[in-house]
C-alpha cells in the first residue's frame, strides 16, 4: 500500500509541475531546450538612436552605448516599441558597464510576471520575462540617480 501512495504521489507531483510549465513559456522553453525564436531588435548595439526612446534627457545614445546619467529613481529610461505581446515569453540579454549607482531593471507592458531582476552592477544579464499585456518593453530604474551604460540588448520570442 505505501508503495502504491508513494507512485501516486510521485505521478500527482509530476502532473501539476507538467501544468505548471504549460502556463509559462519561459518554463516550456526550459523544460524543452532552450527553443528561442529570432532577434527581435535591429539596433541592439545602439549603433543609432532610432529605435529607441529614452524618457528625458539624463538618458544618451552615445558611441554605442545607452548612456544613463544622473537617471532619476523609479523612471522608466527607454523602451523599444512594440516588443511584447501579451502572453509571449521573451528571452532579454544585456550588459551593463560602467556603473557608479541606480539600478536597472526590465519590464514587459503591464508588469507582473513580465518584471526581470533588479541589476544594480557591471555584467551580462539574461532575463526571461512573460508579457502581461502587449506593448513595450521598458529598461527601469530602481531607487537612486543611476549611472552606467548599458549595451548589447537581445531580445528573442520564446517559443
Amino acid at each position: 500500500m505505501k508503495r502504491i501512495l508513494s507512485i501516486f504521489i510521485a505521478l500527482l507531483l509530476f502532473a501539476i509541475t507538467q501544468a505548471q510549465i504549460g502556463r509559462y513559456p519561459f518554463a516550456r522553453a526550459t523544460a524543452s531546450g532552450e527553443m528561442y525564436g529570432s532577434e527581435m531588435l535591429t539596433n541592439g548595439d545602439f549603433h543609432d538612436a532610432s529605435t529607441w526612446v529614452p524618457s528625458d534627457a539624463s538618458f544618451a545614445i552615445s558611441t554605442g552605448f545607452m548612456v544613463v546619467t544622473n537617471g532619476l529613481a523609479y523612471h522608466n529610461f527607454f523602451s523599444t516599441d512594440g516588443a511584447c505581446i501579451s502572453g509571449t515569453g521573451y528571452h532579454i540579454t544585456f550588459t551593463i558597464s560602467n556603473y557608479t549607482s541606480g539600478s536597472l531593471a526590465i519590464q514587459c507592458e503591464g508588469g507582473g510576471t513580465g518584471n526581470g531582476t533588479v541589476r544594480a552592477a557591471n555584467g551580462t544579464y539574461t532575463e526571461d520575462v512573460v508579457a502581461v499585456s502587449s506593448g513595450n518593453i521598458y529598461f527601469m530604474n530602481g531607487g537612486s540617480l543611476a549611472n552606467f551604460s548599458v549595451d548589447n540588448i537581445s531580445i528573442r520570442p520564446i517559443l
